[in-house]
Formats: C-alpha cells, sequence, structure tokens
C-alpha cells in the first residue's frame, strides 16, 4: 500500500510541475498537456485519498457488542 501511495504522490508532483510554467503566466505550448496534468493531478489525489480512507477503515479495532457491554459502566 505503501508502494501505490508513492506513486500517487510521485504521479501528483509532476503534475504540478508541469503546471508551474502555466501559473506563471508564460503560454502553454499545448493546452492538452495542462488539462492531462490537472486531470491526471485530480486522480491522483482522489485516489491517495481513497487509500488513506481504507487504510483507516481497515486499520480499525473491531469489538463485538458482548465486549462493549462488559466494558461499559452500565454492564456492570
Amino acid at each position: 500500500m505503501c508502494a501505490v501511495a508513492a506513486v500517487v504522490v510521485w504521479l501528483t508532483a509532476a503534475s504540478t510541475e508541469r503546471l508551474a510554467p502555466l501559473a506563471e503566466g508564460t503560454p502553454p505550448f499545448d493546452a492538452t498537456v495542462y488539462s492531462g496534468a490537472a486531470i491526471g493531478g485530480s486522480v491522483a489525489l482522489a485516489t491517495l485519498a481513497a487509500l488513506f480512507v481504507v487504510a483507516v477503515v481497515s486499520t480499525r479495532p473491531r469489538t463485538r457488542p458482548a465486549d462493549r457491554a462488559e466494558f461499559s459502566p452500565a454492564g456492570r
């Protein structure tokens, strides 16, 4: 999973690097490169966010209802 996250971060950085001349005000050589980079960056960020959600959900501790009742003040 870390390797996938590293690739997503690398793709986002590459997209940002391509968009830098556009932000500086220089005329773009090919508009499709910049729109493709923007789409790629958006997809990369969405993928990274989805991986983060999956990682958080999959590492949450799972408790059974019996465990919760046993350790709650009302269950004693």
